[in-house]
C-alpha cells in the first residue's frame, strides 16, 4: 500500500509542475500594424497565427495605429482576427487612432485597450480605386452602401459582444446619439428610439447628446471605456500585460518578413501587372520566335498570382484557371485556328482566374461585395480590352525596327529581322504573286517575295519557316497567304 502511494506521488508530483512550468513559459505573441489598412498585414495576420498556435500561445495582442482602408479588405482582415480568437484570448491596443475600418478590426478582439488621448470610430465608407478615392457616387448608389455598411458594422459589433448602436454611428452620420436616465437607469439610445419612447407616454430624462445628426461618431479612451468599446488603458504590452497578471510572460513580436514588404510595395499596382501580362501574351502571338515577350508576360502573371496567394486571395485553383485559359488559347492560336470553340473557352477561364484572384468570394452575397465585384470585373474587361490595342500597335511600330532584333533572346530563323518602310500602296499588285515565309506564320509573321521583305498572315493552318505562299490579298499593312500545296 505504502508502495503504490509513493509510486502514485512520483508519477503526479513531476507531471504537476511540468505543467506549471509550461503555462508560465507559454508565450504572448504580438503584431504591430501602423498605417492605412494593407494587403500583406493578411499575410502578417496568417503567419503569426500559425507561430503562435505551434508555440500554444494563450494570448494575441493587436498593437493597432490606422486610419482605416479598403472595405473587402477591413473584413479579411477581420476573419483573420476572428480565426485566431478561436484558439486564444485576443487583445487590441489602440496606439493612437483606430479609425473607419480601424474600429472594426479593433472590434473583432475580445479585450479593446486604448492608450490615453487615442481614438476610434469614425467609419464613412468611401470606393477606392486604382488611381485612389473614385469620383462622387450617384445618391442612391451611396445609400445603398451606406445601408450595407451600417448593417455590416451592426452584425459585427453584436457579434462581438458589443453596442450596434455605437457602432452605427462610426458608419451613418444621421444617427443621433442620445444619453438618458430611464426607469432609474442611464443608457444611450438613438434619436428615433427617443422619439418611440415619448409616443409610448414613457418620460426619459435627456442628459446629454453623444452623438449630434450629421456627425460621424469617435469616441476618445474614456468615452470608449464609457460606452463599453475599451476594457482598460495602457501605454504599452507591459502594461496590459500587467493589468491581466502575465507580466512574466515573454513577449514574441512578429515582424513583416521579405515577402510581405513585397506585396506591400506593388499591392496598388495589381492592376498594372494584369496589364502588363496581357499585353505581353498579345505581343509574344504577334510576333513568334522571340522569347523576351513570352519570358516577361510569365514573370508578370507569376508575380500578380504570388502577390494573390501571399495575401489570401489566390489558391492553387485559381493559378490552375489561369495556366489552363492561356493553354487552351494556344490551342486556339497554334494548333486549331479558327475554331473559336477553344478560344472561347481559354478566354472564361482566364477571366475566372484573375477575377477570383482580386477577392476572397466567388459570386456576390450583398451590396459591398456587389461593389467590389462590379469594379474588379470593370478593371479585368478594361485591361482585355486596351492591352490587346496596345501590343498589336507595338507589333507593327516593333517590328519595323531595330529593338524587335534586340528584344530576341536568341538568334534564330524564327525571327524575321526588321522590315523596312513599304509602300502599302502597291500591296495590292502583289496579289497572285508566289514568295516563302521567311517565319513561321502563326498565323502573322514574315514572308519573301523577290527577296523583299512583307508582313503576312496565312488564312489556313499555321505554316513553318521556309513554306511556299501565295498571296490572294491585303488586310491593312499585311498580305494575306494561303499554302501552295
Amino acid at each position: 500500500m505504502v508502495l503504490n502511494l509513493f509510486l502514485l506521488w512520483g508519477f503526479c508530483l513531476p507531471q504537476a509542475d511540468l505543467t506549471s512550468k509550461e503555462v508560465e513559459q507559454a508565450p504572448v505573441y504580438a503584431v504591430a500594424l501602423e498605417g492605412a489598412l494593407q494587403e500583406s498585414w493578411a499575410s502578417i495576420l496568417r503567419r503569426a497565427e500559425q507561430e503562435a498556435l505551434l508555440a500554444n500561445a494563450e494570448i494575441f495582442v493587436l498593437e493597432l495605429d490606422t486610419p482605416g482602408g479598403e472595405i473587402q479588405l477591413m473584413k479579411r482582415l477581420g476573419e483573420r482576427l476572428d480565426s485566431i480568437g478561436e484558439s486564444m484570448e485576443t487583445i487590441c491596443l489602440v496606439q493612437h487612432q483606430a479609425l473607419s475600418a480601424g474600429s472594426f478590426l479593433a472590434m473583432a478582439c475580445e479585450r479593446i485597450m486604448m492608450r490615453p488621448g487615442a481614438s476610434m470610430g469614425a467609419a464613412m465608407p468611401i470606393q477606392v480605386g486604382p488611381g485612389g478615392i473614385m469620383p462622387e457616387l450617384d445618391e442612391d448608389v451611396r445609400e445603398k452602401m451606406n445601408s450595407a455598411f451600417r448593417a455590416e458594422f451592426r452584425s459585427w459589433a453584436e457579434l462581438h459582444n458589443r453596442d450596434p448602436r455605437i457602432a452605427e454611428a462610426f458608419v451613418d452620420s444621421s444617427i443621433e446619439l442620445k444619453r438618458v436616465s430611464h426607469r432609474g437607469e442611464q443608457k444611450v439610445v438613438s434619436g428615433q428610439e427617443f422619439h418611440d419612447l415619448l409616443q409610448k407616454g414613457e418620460t426619459p430624462r435627456f442628459l446629454e447628446t453623444v452623438c449630434a445628426a450629421g456627425d460621424l461618431l469617435t469616441l476618445t479612451a474614456e468615452q470608449a471605456i464609457e460606452f463599453g468599446y475599451c476594457d482598460g488603458m495602457a501605454t504599452d504590452i507591459d502594461s496590459v500585460l500587467m493589468q491581466l497578471g502575465l507580466s512574466d510572460r515573454t513577449v514574441h513580436r512578429i515582424e513583416a518578413n521579405w515577402s510581405e514588404s513585397l506585396v506591400q510595395f506593388i499591392g496598388s499596382w495589381s492592376w498594372l501587372l494584369m496589364l502588363a501580362s496581357a499585353f505581353f501574351v498579345v505581343l509574344a502571338f504577334n510576333m513568334p520566335g522571340m522569347g523576351a515577350p513570352e519570358l516577361a508576360a510569365a514573370i508578370t502573371m507569376g508575380i500578380f498570382l504570388f502577390h494573390g496567394y501571399l495575401v489570401g486571395l489566390a489558391e492553387w485553383t485559381e493559378v490552375l484557371l489561369v495556366v489552363s485559359g492561356l493553354i487552351f488559347l494556344a490551342v486556339e492560336i497554334f494548333v486549331m485556328p479558327g475554331t473559336i470553340f477553344t478560344g472561347a473557352i481559354g478566354g472564361v477561364l482566364l477571366l475566372g482566374g484573375l477575377l477570383l484572384a482580386m477577392q476572397d468570394f466567388v459570386l456576390p452575397d450583398g451590396a459591398i461585395q456587389k461593389e467590389a465585384f462590379q469594379s474588379n470585373l470593370l478593371t479585368l474587361l478594361s485591361v482585355f480590352l486596351v492591352a490587346p490595342c496596345l501590343a498589336i500597335y507595338t507589333v507593327r511600330k516593333l517590328v519595323k525596327t531595330r529593338v524587335g532584333s534586340f528584344l530576341a533572346t536568341s538568334p534564330s530563323d524564327d525571327f524575321g529581322g526588321p522590315i523596312g518602310k513599304i509602300d502599302t500602296s502597291n500591296l495590292k499588285n502583289l496579289i497572285g504573286q508566289e514568295g516563302v515565309s521567311r517565319t513561321p506564320l502563326r498565323p502573322a509573321g514574315v514572308i519573301l517575295i523577290q527577296k523583299e521583305p512583307y508582313d503576312a498572315v496565312s488564312t489556313g493552318d499555321f505554316l513553318e519557316s521556309g513554306s511556299l505562299v501565295r498571296v490572294i490579298g491585303k488586310q491593312g499593312p499585311s498580305l494575306l497567304v494561303q499554302a501552295v500545296k
